[in-house]
């Protein structure tokens, strides 16, 4: 066929592209393909002079069939897969109601429609009846996946309606085929009797297959381990595609047609433990990829819209918009959970508390990959006192007063307000175009027992006794944000934390002359590179529009990599640059929680500017202001990705949070007020530092890299794209230039300008970038 023909066949199906039919036209990838398909076809490509014969000549359309059936058959079988009976066992009476009324009104609608198109179109030698029929099932056939697709795009999965919908789905499918089937037969049989025997013939063998195969199928995949591991191994895998081909090939033979058989066999699939998303996951992309586009091309290269050439031809092609029909009738208000989702904490129940509050109790986490769980349990162990060991008390702490040493159990496990802190973690799972994630967001009340994720985060909860509570949503890439907003909302978390991992880490074969270690990589040798996470300019993306729409108080835990070369590898040491501004204040009472666990040090430094260079850089940020009389965050779309541009106060406005600056301050630092004994605690941990100088980021980055010589750092900064007292993008610049690093906008955007400056000034240490809620 050729290399062209090839690129061609791919072509079609990026021609009209995921974004515009996804989420402009509001319907399902297929659709796209299909009209791919038609472009390379006689209505539009087949035009050109001499095409169709050097792309696709007729030597070549005996092959693609071959092929494309091959596709259609595996297709038809993973169709089938998705099929599962528990679905229709659990709405059994409403699904039952729906879809005999989705059967018999469609079924009628289409043979109505036969009747004019029969007697304008058809040659009267074709079975009047048979082909009434074929209309009939064509309109009221389901196309299942797709139906699956709007339902978790629309978000429409986890309610009444949606699981009612799905059910009934199962079951116009199930009922469609066979309808298709008995049609196929009645066509190509040549007598009554060759009829009944091909329905005879269907009918044993649906028997046989449903019930003996799918017992004996399924004892295999126990025996084989499969089951228990919930992947199929390599023999299970070749016997799953022996059974599909042997299945097409018998309903071939029989009269009816190959893909009927592919169908029957994914209904024998086992759904228990992941099997059958395991299976998936190994055949759909072959199928997506190089099956279904040939399909598709072969069924464009026979469509020829240029035969519409009447009103009347195209009177009788209806198109339907299901997705925007179905975002119009049912709107996301009047729409109900079929089952609330469950926030009660493992360990005990709490209350709600505001986001205001100065100590935090509730958290949200979002876990999105595997890779952030060591940050995740980091800042989890650091946020809960009781896990510190009792032998904690023999570390040195700065200035450990007395009353410190008399009330240890304040600290160490007592029921105390730290004790009641939970954790709400939500899994996030994109929702990509792969049949495998579909059936996933059908399967997400039960992954998220199952989720490896899930799991290891949870015993960890278990192990450190503090409560976890975990959500799974399976929704697209673009959508993490508002489903991570929208849990915060559920659960009334106080905080969102975002764990952000390390980068990943590569041997330098240059350096290395001899063979290589396998373990370089993990203890990180002179010869391991480890890329900075923060230069991701997706992640960052998905992180600013979580800044961007969150409820409440965020904070990111960007794991730069702790050292663990020292003795005391499990204590940390925060520092935190108090320059002002609501996310500074946050930053400080945050700070000041985190070192009520014995295992904490901090030490706190107010930046004081003693110059007025920051005026240009001041007048530069002013620009960027959208309203300077508005709090109100404003997301502006950049060729960077998205930011939160947050307007600058009137004079009024700089002068009270300038004076709440003071008031936190003196709060903490002053030792004439009094505190809790948690709190008093706490303080006898932290070192409070007042710094003027002209050169603030400068300062912050060589304090951050005299400390984290010697002890796991981890600086605590506010976001401060809002309200804060100095703007630094002047001096940030000099540090990027000094440095001599290539820094994108990314980072200071999603980091703050602190952040950024210790990003480029490479310190050794972690960042905890907070920021207020907007009524801060």
């Amino acid at each position: 066929m050729g290399e062209l023909s090839e690129a061609l066949l791919h072509f079609s199906r990026e021609l009209v592209t995921r974004k515009a039919a996804e989420q402009r036209l509001r319907q399902p990838r297929v659709i796209s393909e299909v009209i791919g398909g038609i472009f390379l076809g006689p209505t539009v490509m087949g035009r050109i002079p001499g095409f169709k014969n050097a792309i696709f000549p007729d030597a070549s359309i005996s092959g693609l069939t071959l092929t494309s059936t091959i596709g259609l058959i595996v297709f038809l079988f993973l169709i089938g897969l998705e099929i599962d009976t528990k679905i229709v066992k659990r709405h059994l009476v409403g699904a039952s109601a729906i879809s005999f009324a989705g059967l018999a009104v469609p079924l009628g609608l289409g043979a109505a429609l036969g009747i004019p198109i029969y007697k304008e179109f058809i040659n009267p030698d074709v079975n009047y009846g048979y082909f009434l029929l074929f209309t009939a099932v064509a309109v009221g056939i389901t196309a299942f996946p797709v139906l699956c697709r709007i339902l978790t795009e629309l978000k429409l999965l986890e309610t009444t309606v949606g699981s009612v919908t799905l059910a009934a789905g199962v079951g116009n499918d199930v009922v469609g085929w066979i309808l298709l089937a008995l049609t196929v037969a009645l066509v190509n049989a040549s007598s009554g009797l060759t009829a009944l025997y091909v329905l005879l013939a269907s009918a044993g063998f649906i028997i046989f297959l449903l019930y003996p195969g799918k017992w004996a199928y399924r004892w295999l995949a126990i025996w084989t381990g499969s089951l228990e591991r919930g992947a199929p191994t390599a023999g299970m895998m070749t016997l799953t595609l022996v059974i599909v081909f042997a299945s097409a090939f018998f309903t071939d033979i029989i009269g009816v047609h190959a893909i009927f058989g592919g169908f029957l066999a994914g209904l024998i699939i086992p759904h228990d433990n992941g099997y059958a998303i395991s299976l998936v996951e190994k055949l759909e992309d072959l199928v997506n990829i190089i099956f279904l586009p040939i399909y598709f091309t072969l069924s464009g290269l026979k469509t020829n819209l240029g035969l519409m050439d009447t009103g009347k031809t195209w009177g009788y092609t209806l198109t339907f918009m299901t997705t925007p029909l179905t975002l119009f009738f049912y709107p996301p208000k009047y729409r109900t959970r079929d089952a609330k989702p469950d926030h009660s904490v493992e360990g005990g129940t709490i209350t709600h508390p505001n986001s205001s509050e100065e100590t935090k109790t509730r958290f949200a986490l979002v876990l999105d990959r595997i890779e952030q769980l060591p940050a995740a349990m980091t800042i989890a162990h650091l946020l809960h006192p009781s896990s510190a060991s009792s032998t904690s008390s023999s570390i040195d702490t700065a200035d450990k007063s007395e009353s410190s040493l008399e009330k240890p159990p304040v600290y160490a496990g007592s029921p105390s307000i730290s004790s009641r802190i939970s954790i709400n973690a939500l899994r996030l799972i994109e929702l990509t175009s792969r049949t495998s994630a579909v059936l996933k967001s059908k399967a997400a009340e039960s992954l998220v027992f199952s989720d490896p994720v899930v799991s290891v985060f949870r015993t960890f909860g278990q192990l450190n006794n503090f409560l976890v509570s975990a959500a799974l949503s399976v929704v697209n890439h673009d959508d993490f944000p508002s489903a991570v907003a929208k849990h915060v909302s559920e659960t009334e978390s106080q905080m969102v934390i975002i764990p952000w991992s390390r980068g990943s880490t590569e041997i330098d074969d240059e350096t290395d002359s001899g063979a290589h270690n396998p373990f370089d990589g993990v203890f990180h040798k002179t010869n391991a590179i480890s890329r900075d996470q923060t230069s991701s300019v997706v992640y960052s993306e998905f992180i600013r529009n979580i800044f961007s729409t969150s409820p409440s108080n965020v904070a990111l835990f960007v794991d730069r990599g702790i050292t663990t070369s020292h003795a005391e590898s499990t204590a940390h040491h925060l520092l935190l640059p108090f320059i002002g501004g609501p996310d500074d204040r946050l930053a400080l009472s945050f700070v000041v929680q985190l070192a009520r666990n014995p295992l904490v040090q901090a030490t706190v430094v107010r930046i004081q500017k003693t110059d007025d260079l920051s005026r240009e850089s001041t007048n530069t940020e002013k620009k960027e202001a959208v309203d300077s009389a508005s709090h109100i965050p404003v997301v502006l779309q950049t060729l960077a990705a998205a930011d939160t541009v947050y307007a600058h106060g009137d004079t009024q406005t700089r002068l009270i949070s300038e004076t709440a600056d003071n008031v936190a301050w003196d709060r903490y630092a002053s030792t004439s007020v009094s505190h809790d004994a948690e709190t008093t605690a706490a303080l006898t941990r932290i070192s409070f530092t007042v710094l003027s100088t002209s050169t603030p980021l400068h300062a912050v980055a060589e304090f951050a890299t005299k400390l984290s010589q010697a002890n796991n750092v981890i600086v605590v900064a506010g976001r401060s794209r809002r309200m804060a007292v100095e703007a630094h993008k002047t001096e940030l610049q000099k540090v990027i230039t000094e440095a001599g690093v290539s820094l994108a906008s990314s980072v200071s955007k999603t980091l703050g300008d602190v952040g950024a400056a210790l990003v480029a000034s490479n310190t050794r240490a972690s960042l905890l970038v907070l920021q207020a809620t907007n009524d801060a």
